[in-house]
């Protein structure tokens, strides 16, 4: 049985200091194992833009105007008149619009309760340029159309 001790100890001293080699080190024991990937991570990739810069022409002392792009809400801020001014054109930073070809809408909540609304405008943006538009209130309706 010795024997058998012995040549069994021949074999798995080296077994067993070969494994310890290949063992992680301590600062990544207990770390999930990742495997490598070979295929590059899906990048993803963004729309080209265009800038579009809003102004407002106003009569009314407080309200809020909202901007629909294809009927989701690109647009959403509050804007108050001057006390002593008749009228007032009330411009914005512009943002960023996926370029093409898109249906614009406009809405004013005044703060007295009244709500405009503009028909549908159609806008092609282009990547490479700007728009800047101007939204007016004509009676009870919004026009919206290039600012000049």
């Amino acid at each position: 049985m010795s024997t058998l001790h012995s040549r069994f100890g021949r074999f798995l001293l080296p077994l067993l200091a070969a494994l310890a080699l290949l063992a992680p080190s301590a600062s990544t024991a207990g770390s999930p194992t990742r495997k490598p990937t070979t295929a590059k991570p899906a990048t993803k990739t963004l729309a080209p833009q265009s800038k579009v810069s809003i102004s407002l022409s106003h009569r009314i002392k407080e309200g809020n105007l909202i901007v629909l792009l294809d009927n989701r809400p690109i647009f959403n801020e509050v804007f108050q008149k001057a006390t002593l001014a008749i009228s007032q054109t009330t411009s914005w930073d512009p943002i960023s619009v996926p370029a093409g070809k898109h249906m614009l809408t406009a809405r004013v909540n005044g703060k007295n309760g009244k709500t405009y609304k503009s028909g549908t405008y159609e806008l092609q943006l282009s990547q490479k340029s700007g728009i800047d538009l101007i939204i007016r209130m004509k009676g009870d309706k919004l026009v919206v159309g290039p600012a000049s």
